[in-house]
């Protein structure tokens, strides 16, 4: 049966008769264990406000909504209240009353039939919440009340195959696991189990990529949001079938613990997932926790996964605040999804960019609506995970942090992309870079990040709009958190514009002006509402003070640039050092190449826009024939470089490296395929 949106649920396929089976009554007992510890606060409240027909005069069962479908709530409820049921701690533990209420509020569903326009809804949200009255009352319910309720169960064969991807594909498995458990049927359970496996793969399509990160809907990053309910659910239905012959293989137990550690993990601090991960989810209430259900499931993988345990355990203890302040120390650059990530002891910055080949963010379902320029190079700046708590509603979403923007904001199309290919990352692992020429509501220009051992330096070049609203790139956009001090002077004003400070510290985090430019700093109270954006949510007021900085470049700049320095753990002390005497050096900033080198570090970075030569200091220059972006580690007598290719242009560049002494070739063969865009790294002997 394929189903397209709304429809009929589709009655249960016959199984064999079961022999007698101990996996079966085991993963059932299991299953019920899963299901436990629910909350039942509210349950006896709904049994005195329920109908005697089972529905609730205050929800709305006609609604029909794409997103916060009404009618769910009345599943809802009867969950809590089969938790009072259940529960040996509640009051109404066995209660014959609200047993009955449970069936009551059942039949009354089952005759409405309620439907809504989301197919989501429809097939695997309805299914998914009946499960947590069906699962633990399986054998306290009226035989055809229960039996009713399997009818409304979806096996991955019995859907459109355009749903039965990723995460999508992993909600119908796990439905036709739970009818299997509840039928007794070994064959759905084998069947269920074999699919969830085989969608824990590295593919291009939706799911896991060769970088770890995660896709849905299309080449959109998601290691949020779908991808977190991907490893949760993976791995609670892996530990369900634990010891079982529906067991999840070794390897694909690995290609898990890969994808948290090697994933989803670089894009953690403390209880934050990172916000450019979680798609439209962004918009929604308390999107910046989202690494916490996580450390659960770290925890079920090493108890499965002894010999990953200790990675595993570390990065749970990370996300509940009982181990190491950062989950990893390092430079990640994701080439499947234009998306780069940096972690110091004290710090965390991401980059989320988009390119021809990528889906930048969406809007659907009422989420995301001014997310216009949203993966144009945002830019997170972490240092205890709270720093953007809640913000979104107040935000002012035509200056987002890192963006470059004509000031407004309005929702962008289902799935937004742009259409420059030079997009890209390289990384060594320590140190990175990220560059991205990009074409957005008739603003354009080249940008560029450089990742060093204690600070990030940002370019633009080339920034030009033909758009009549005021064109700025911002710094920062932050919640406020102390006074902001402006070259040794604390701000005690809501708004001041500077013609060229210096250094701008604000929670302990310092931003260096590294050419001279006008900018404009902001303290104080923004108010905004959450419907505005997610409409799921009320339209009351909401105010929070914010901190924002940015760089002004005008009404249609043409060819306007920009450069400055994010220094992480700064105090003024440090800054009043950086400021007038910055430890970077910048090479170039046009929009044929863009580069930095730190003196102290011995660590170069250069995006070549176009073939070119960059010269580093006097009898030491770097050419190459391609476009690419190019990292140098200078040490004694080697140097180490590391090249990219973004979106995989060229498979080969040839690097000429010239020195006082001497004159050599490196040749740099770059992966394609599945791996284009990916850093090569090479050490070579040298003569400085």
């Amino acid at each position: 049966m394929i189903i397209f949106g709304a429809i009929t649920p589709p009655s249960i396929v016959a199984s064999p008769p079961v022999q007698a089976d101990s996996d079966l009554p085991l993963i059932l007992e299991r299953l019920k264990a899963q299901f436990a510890g629910g909350s039942y606060a509210h349950a006896n409240e709904w049994l005195a406000s329920q109908a005697a027909d089972g529905h609730w005069d205050d929800i709305v069962y006609q609604d029909s909504a794409m997103a916060s479908w009404k009618p769910m709530g009345h599943l809802s409820r009867l969950g809590v209240m089969t938790n009072a049921y259940v529960d040996p701690s509640s009051p109404s533990f066995h209660s014959a009353e609200m047993l009955q209420g449970v069936v009551r509020g059942l039949g009354y569903w089952y005759n409405l039939h309620p439907v809504s326009n989301n197919w989501w809804s429809n097939t695997i949200g309805q299914p998914l919440s009946l499960s947590r009255i069906l699962v633990p009352l399986e054998s306290a319910l009226p035989r055809d009340v229960f039996r009713t309720g399997l009818t409304y169960y979806y096996c991955p064969t019995e859907v459109d195959p355009r749903r039965t991807t990723g995460q999508n594909l992993v909600w119908y498995a796990q439905q036709q696991l739970i009818r299997g458990a509840l039928a007794r049927s070994a064959d759905d359970i084998a069947a269920a189990s074999g699919a969830m496996q085989r969608e824990i793969r590295i593919t291009t399509a939706e799911g896991i990529q060769p970088d770890f990160s995660f896709h849905q809907h299309g080449p959109q990053l998601y290691n949020g949001g779908y991808g977190q309910n991907f490893i949760i659910d993976t791995t609670r239905f892996a530990a369900l079938l634990n010891g079982t012959r529906f067991a999840f293989s070794p390897a694909k137990l690995s290609m898990l613990a890969d994808y948290l550690l090697e994933g989803s993990g670089h894009m953690i601090r403390g209880k934050l997932l990172d916000y450019s991960a979680n798609g439209r989810a962004v918009t929604r209430k308390n999107a910046g926790e989202g690494a916490v259900p996580l450390a659960a499931a770290c925890a079920r993988l090493a108890a499965l996964l002894p010999q990953r345990a200790t990675e595993l355990i570390a990065l749970k203890d990370h996300i509940e605040d009982s181990g190491l302040p950062f989950s990893f120390m390092g430079n990640r650059y994701f080439w499947s999804s234009d998306f780069m990530t940096d972690q110091g002891g004290d710090y965390y910055i991401s980059v989320k960019m988009v390119s021809n080949r990528t889906v930048g963010t969406e809007t659907s379902n009422g989420e995301n609506l001014k997310a216009c320029w949203l993966p144009f190079g945002l830019t997170w700046i972490v240092r205890r995970g709270d720093e953007y708590a809640n913000i979104f509603p107040v935000l002012d979403w035509g200056r987002l942090p890192g963006v470059t923007s004509a000031h407004f904001a309005t929702a962008n199309v289902k799935r937004l992309t742009q259409p420059d290919s030079f997009v890209g990352g390289v990384s060594d692992g320590i140190y990175g870079a990220a560059a991205m020429d990009f074409e957005q509501m008739s603003t354009r220009g080249h940008k560029a990040w450089f990742f060093f051992d204690d600070a990030m330096v940002a370019l633009g070049a080339g920034i030009s709009s033909t758009r009549d609203e005021p064109v700025a790139t911002t710094l920062n956009q932050t919640l406020l958190n102390g006074p902001v001090v402006v070259d040794g002077h604390e701000l005690n004003q809501r708004e001041i514009r500077l013609p060229h400070p210096t250094w701008v510290l604000h929670d302990d985090v310092g931003y260096v002006l590294l050419e001279p430019e006008p900018v404009t700093v902001t303290a104080g109270a923004q108010t905004g509402d959450w419907h505005s954006i997610n409409v799921q949510y009320s339209d009351a007021p909401v105010t929070q003070n914010v901190f924002s900085l940015w760089v002004d470049h005008g009404v249609r700049p043409k060819d306007a640039t920009y450069a400055y320095a994010v220094v992480p753990d700064a105090d003024a002390r440090t800054l009043a050092v950086w400021g007038p005497h910055p430890p970077v050096r910048i090479i170039a900033n046009t929009p044929e190449q863009q580069g930095v080198v730190y003196d102290n570090e011995r660590v170069s970075e250069i995006v070549f826009h176009t073939p070119g030569s960059a010269v580093l200091q006097d009898g030491l220059s770097l050419k190459v024939d391609h476009s690419c972006l190019l990292l140098l580690q200078a040490n004694d007598d080697t140097a180490r470089f590391t090249v990219s290719s973004p979106g995989g242009e060229f498979d080969v560049v040839h690097l000429t490296v010239t020195t006082p002494h001497s004159e050599q070739q490196v040749t740099f063969d770059l992966p394609g395929g599945d791996w284009a865009g990916k850093s090569q790294v090479k050490e070579v002997p040298i003569r400085w």
